[in-house]
């Protein structure tokens, strides 16, 4: 029983260890140009090309600037 509860316990902690790495991934991403690069392409090809950002800057998570966001269906942009 000790030993279920200690292997819980690790599963427990490198779940959450693994959700504060991906956290901080992002933050840290996002605050230089490659990263901000990388959002606008990734939030493109995760769309399906539906939604399209241009131009992040500022401090994110909290100070977040868009100069573009382009929105498109069926019918066009």
């Amino acid at each position: 029983m000790r030993r279920a509860l200690r292997v819980s316990a690790w599963i427990a902690a490198s779940i959450f260890a693994l959700g504060l790495l991906l956290v901080l991934a992002v933050w840290i991403a996002g605050n230089t140009a490659a990263g901000r690069a990388l959002i606008e392409r990734s939030v493109a090809r995760f769309s399906g090309g539906h939604v399209r950002l241009a131009g992040l800057a500022g401090y994110f998570p909290s100070a977040i600037e868009l100069s573009q966001l382009q929105l498109a269906d069926e019918r066009g942009v």
